[in-house]
């Protein structure tokens, strides 16, 4: 076999080993990523299974190495990386400071995006947005009501649950939890000192 196919060869057994590796690793942190409501208890249930796909992670990073250094010259990988990792960033950036298809201001920095599925019992889906900066942060995708509250606060509650959350500026949401007779004002009061918003903040209360 010629050396430039040999080597082109071992560059996409490289690839395909780096690309299982990284799901491998996904699955194995995923109830972290995902950060919602009983990903701990799942994540706590699942710990031999994560544990063996770190394991196989790393041996498709052995493999992925060897067939590296056997392929082509280290600084052609590192520019191929390199030239990846930019175009990606540039992309999210500006992924990010796009609007939303069909998005609209609702006041202060709120905008909705309103779907209508009237086969579903809900007829209507509403996804919120608040734009911090030039970046359009998604808050909740399946809210079955919302409401705008100067100057800059939104009450919601999800399709799936009958827990109404509020948020005030770019803090993290607080719910009415088991306390389904706080009024409005009660939970806009929480709202209000709640901390920093975090995409984790469901795993954070």
């Amino acid at each position: 076999m010629p050396l430039a196919i040999r080597k082109i060869v071992f560059a996409l057994v490289a690839l395909v080993a780096i690309g299982a590796g990284l799901l491998l690793v996904l699955y194995a942190g995923f109830p972290y990523f995902y950060a919602e409501s009983g990903s701990a208890s799942y994540a706590r249930e699942h710990r031999v299974d994560a544990l063996l796909a770190l394991l196989g992670a790393l041996a498709l990073a052995w493999v992925a190495w060897r067939s590296i250094r056997r392929s082509f010259a280290l600084r052609w990988w590192g520019a191929s990386v390199a030239v990846i990792v930019l175009a990606g960033f540039i992309l999210s950036a500006m992924e990010n400071r796009r609007i939303p298809e069909g998005a609209l201001p609702i006041g202060g920095n709120w905008y909705v995006v309103s779907t209508s599925e009237p086969d579903e019992f809900w007829k209507v889906r509403h996804h919120l947005y608040y734009k911090q900066g030039s970046r359009y942060e998604s808050i909740e995708d399946l809210a079955a009501e919302y409401g705008f509250v100067p100057p800059d606060c939104v009450t919601y509650r999800p399709i799936t649950v009958e827990t109404r959350y509020a948020m005030c500026g770019f803090r993290s949401p607080a719910s009415t939890g088991a306390d389904s007779s706080m009024t409005d004002s009660e939970l806009l009061e929480r709202a209000a000192a709640r901390p920093p918003y975090r995409r984790d903040w469901q795993s954070n209360p």
